[in-house]
C-alpha cells in the first residue's frame, strides 16, 4: 500500500461482486486482500477480521470509496454498484440515512460464511458473481448445476476470503477454476428460476421497483404499490380485500404510509410473497401505476365520531341519572366473539365501563359486570361460600373476592354476609398505601392482591373492601397504565429478541435498541413498552462493550510490545510515539485503559533505567581509559583534566554533576588501587 495506486488494474466483469474484485486486484498486484481493505477502511478497528470480510459486499460505510478509486484506477459509482448498495437503494431513498435497516436487510437475505460459486463459471471467468451468495439460489442460471462451497479437489470449505483464490488446503492450495471434472455435466441444463430472475432485477443498478407518490419515500411508495398490487389493483382502497398479505401486516403498513407507525416497513420477503401471490413478474410490478384514486383514497383517513354518554344503568348508582362521566380514549375487546368498542366511558360513583356497541349502537355496559354482581349477590346470599361461587360460575377466586368487596362496598349484600367482607376499619392514608402499588385499573386483581399482601400483610377480604373504595379506584382510573404485556403472550418476541441480539453480536454490529428493532422488523417505540426486552438488549450492550474493551486492550498491549521490540536500544522513549504506535490518543488510553498506562510506564521505566545504565557504564569506561592515558602521558591527574580528555570544557556546571560525580569516584578508586599496589610492592621487597 506503499505506492497508494496499482500498477496492474482489473477491470469488474459482468455481475462480479465487489470483494472479487478486491481478492483480483490483490493476487495480481501481489499483496493481501485484507491490505487493500486496510487502507481504505473508515471504521472501527474492530471491524478488520477476515472473518467479516463478507460485509464488503454490502456494508457501503465500511469503505473509503476515493481511496478505493485512487488505489484501483476504478471510478466509484461502478464500484458501488459491484454490491448489493443496488438492492438497497430500490427500497430506500438514502441508504446511508437508513444504514441499519438496509444493512440487516440484506444479511437476512444472503450466505455470509461460505463463498458459494458455480465451478464451470468460474473456470470460465474466474470470478465470484455477487448473485451466487444469495441464501435462495443454490444453482447456476447457466449450466444448471448446483453452487458449491468447496474445493473439488480435497472437499475443503472454501472461505469468503480465499487468498489469491486457491484452496486454503495446504496440501492442496490449487487455484478453484483448476477443476478435474464435474459430474453429470451433459445432463446439466441452463435453470433460471424466478427467484433468481427477481434477485437479477434487484441487483441491476440502471432497474427501479417504483417511484416517488405524492411526496411519499420511497420506501412509502412501495409500501404503496404493494398494497395495491395486493388488492387486485382495485382503483380504491379496501383493507378487507387484500389478499396474499395478513391482516395485522396490512395495518401497520397502512399507518407506516399515513405517517403514523413505522413497526411495518417494505423489505425483500415481502415484495416476493405479494409477487408470489399475485403471479406477475418482477418487471411487470416495477412498470404498474398505482392510480391517484386509490392513494387518496389510502390516506384519507376516516374521523371517528365519539358520541356523548347517556346514564348509568346500575340501579345502586347515585349517577342513574347524570351524564357525568370519565371519558377513555383506549379500544377494549370484550364478549366472545370479541366486540371491539374504539372508546368507552367510566361512571365516576360505581366505576362501571359504558360503550355504544359497535353493531347495535346500542348504549351499553361492557364488561357485563351488572347482571355478574348480581348473580354473586344471588349465590352469597344463598350460603355458598367464596370459592363455591368461583366453581358454580367458573371465574377466578381473585375476582370472586373483588366483586363481594365491591358489593360488600356499596351495601348490597344483607347485614349477616356483609360483617365477613367489610374491613373492621379503613387506614386514613389508604390512597396513598394504594399508590405505592406498581399498578393500573387495567391490571390482574391477583397481582394487586399479591403486592399489597408483600406490603401490608391485608388479607384477600381485606384488599377487595379497601379496593372497592371510590378514592382507590378513582386513583387507579387516573393514574398512567404500567400493565406490560404478559410475558407468555410474548415469548415469541422475547426469544426472537434474544436471537436477534446473539445474531448481530457474532457479526460485531454494535448493538441499540433501534437496531435491534429493525432486525425484528418492528418499531424501536413498540419496543420501549417492553422493559424485559430493554433490559436485555442494554446488558447484552454493556456486555458488548465490555468484550469490546477487552479486545481492545489486548491489541494495544500487543502493539506496545511490538513497538517495544523495534524501537532503538540506544534511543529514549518518548511516550507521544508510544501513543502515535497505537494510532490512540493518551486521553482516551488513560480514561479506558488505566492499567495498561501503568504498565506501559513501568516499561518504558525500566527501558530508560538500562539505558542509563549502559551509558553509565560507557562513560565510566571512558574516564578510566582517559585517567590511564593521563597517568601514562605523566601529566597531573584532576577532574578538570579527565573532564578535557572526555571533550567537557566545563565540567564544573550543574549539567555535568553527573559525570563530574563519576569522574571523582573512579579518579578515587584509580588512587585507591594504585596505592594498595605500592603498599604491596613494598611489603614485598621488605620480606627479600
Amino acid at each position: 500500500m506503499k505506492n497508494r495506486k496499482f500498477g496492474l488494474r482489473v477491470i469488474p466483469k459482468l455481475g462480479e461482486s465487489f470483494s472479487s474484485v478486491i481478492l483480483r486486484s490483490a493476487a495480481l498486484n501481489g499483496c493481501d486482500a485484507m491490505d487493500i481493505w486496510r487502507y481504505t477502511h473508515i471504521r472501527g478497528e474492530d471491524m478488520l477480521r477476515t472473518h467479516l470480510f463478507y460485509r464488503l459486499d454490502y456494508d457501503f460505510r465500511l469503505i473509503d470509496f476515493d481511496k478505493l478509486k485512487d488505489l484501483l484506477g476504478i471510478s466509484s459509482e461502478p464500484l458501488r454498484n459491484l454490491s448489493f448498495f443496488t438492492v438497497c437503494s430500490k427500497f430506500l431513498n438514502n441508504p446511508y440515512q437508513d444504514y441499519d435497516k438496509a444493512s440487516l436487510m440484506i444479511q437476512s437475505a444472503i450466505e455470509k460464511h461460505k463463498r458459494k460459486y458455480c465451478p464451470l463459471c468460474f473456470k470460465d471467468e474466474k470470478v465470484f458473481k455477487l448473485i451466487w451468495q444469495v441464501k435462495s439460489i443454490n444453482s447456476c442460471e447457466i449450466h444448471g448445476c448446483n453452487l458449491i462451497s468447496h474445493c473439488l479437489r480435497c472437499q475443503s470449505p472454501i472461505d469468503y476470503k480465499s487468498d489469491n483464490m486457491r484452496c486454503k488446503n495446504s496440501n492442496c492450495s490449487k487455484y478453484l477454476w483448476d477443476v478435474i471434472d464435474y459430474e453429470d455435466i451433459s445432463n446439466l441444463s441452463p435453470n433460471k428460476s424466478e427467484n433468481f430472475e427477481r434477485w437479477l432485477f434487484l441487483i441491476n443498478p440502471n432497474q427501479q421497483l417504483t417511484k416517488d407518490y405524492k411526496n411519499l419515500t420511497m420506501e412509502k411508495s412501495l409500501v404503496l404499490k404493494l398494497l395495491y398490487v395486493a388488492q387486485n389493483q382495485e382503483n380504491i382502497y379496501k383493507r378487507k380485500n387484500i389478499l396474499g398479505v395478513g391482516e395485522t401486516i396490512t395495518k401497520s403498513l397502512v399507518s407506516f404510509i399515513r405517517g403514523k407507525s413505522e413497526i411495518k416497513k417494505a423489505n425483500i420477503q415481502l415484495l416476493f410473497d405479494v409477487l408470489d401471490f399475485s403471479s406477475i413478474t418482477i418487471e411487470e410490478f416495477a412498470n404498474i401505476e398505482v392510480p391517484n384514486s386509490y392513494i387518496y383514497s389510502l390516506l384519507q383517513i376516516k374521523k371517528r365520531r365519539v358520541k356523548l354518554p347517556q346514564s348509568c344503568l346500575s340501579q345502586w348508582c347515585e349517577n342513574s341519572e347524570s351524564s357525568t362521566f370519565i371519558f377513555k380514549d383506549e379500544r377494549v375487546e370484550q364478549g366472545r366473539p370479541k366486540i371491539r368498542y374504539p372508546y368507552f366511558y367510566i361512571c365516576p360513583n360505581c366505576f362501571l365501563r359504558y360503550s355504544y356497541h359497535p353493531i347495535t349502537e346500542r348504549w351499553t355496559e361492557i364488561d357485563n359486570r351488572i347482571e355478574l354482581l348480581m348473580t354473586v349477590r344471588k349465590l352469597a346470599e344463598g350460603g355458598m361460600t367464596r370459592l363455591q361461587i368461583s366453581r358454580e360460575l367458573k371465574i377466578d377466586f381473585y375476582k370472586t373476592s373483588e366483586l363481594l368487596g365491591y358489593l360488600a362496598y356499596y351495601q348490597l349484600l344483607t347485614e349477616p354476609i356483609a360483617k365477613s367482607f367489610i374491613a373492621n376499619s379503613v387506614p386514613c392514608d389508604l390512597l396513598i398505601l394504594f399508590e405505592m402499588l406498581e399498578c393500573d385499573h387495567r391490571s390482574y386483581h391477583g397481582k394487586k392482591y399479591k403486592q399489597a399482601k408483600e406490603l401490608f400483610s391485608w388479607d384477600l377480604k381485606t384488599f377487595s373492601y379497601y379496593y372497592a373504595h371510590k378514592i382507590v379506584k378513582l386513583s387507579f382510573v387516573n393514574k398512567a397504565s404500567q400493565l406490560k404485556k404478559p410475558l407468555k403472550k410474548n415469548r415469541n418476541i422475547l426469544n426472537e429478541t434474544v436471537e436477534c441480539i446473539a445474531r448481530l453480536s457474532d457479526e460485531n454490529m454494535k448493538l441499540s435498541l433501534s437496531k435491534v428493532a429493525a432486525a425484528t422488523r418492528r418499531s424501536a417505540r413498540a419496543y420501549k413498552a417492553y422493559h424485559e426486552i430493554k433490559e436485555i438488549v442494554r446488558m447484552a450492550k454493556d456486555k458488548q462493550f465490555t468484550e469490546k474493551l477487552i479486545s481492545e486492550e489486548k491489541e494495544l498491549h500487543k502493539k506496545f510490545q511490538d513497538f517495544m521490540k523495534i524501537h532503538d536500544a540506544d534511543k529514549r522513549i518518548l511516550k507521544s510515539e508510544v501513543y502515535a504506535y497505537l494510532n490512540k490518543n493518551r486521553d482516551y488510553v488513560l480514561q479506558k485503559y488505566p492499567e495498561l498506562i501503568n504498565y506501559m510506564s513501568k516499561c518504558i521505566n525500566k527501558f530508560h533505567e538500562q539505558l542509563n545504565e549502559r551509558k553509565d557504564n560507557g562513560k565510566i569506561a571512558l574516564i578510566k581509559h582517559g585517567i590511564t592515558d593521563i597517568i601514562a602521558n605523566q601529566t597531573r591527574l584532576s577532574v578538570t583534566a579527565v573532564a578535557k580528555y572526555l571533550g567537557i570544557k566545563n565540567i564544573h556546571s550543574n549539567g555535568y554533576k553527573h559525570i563530574k560525580q563519576m569522574i571523582v569516584q573512579e579518579i578515587d578508586n584509580f588512587i585507591l588501587l594504585r596505592r594498595k599496589k605500592e603498599a604491596t610492592s613494598i611489603e614485598c621487597s621488605s620480606d627479600n
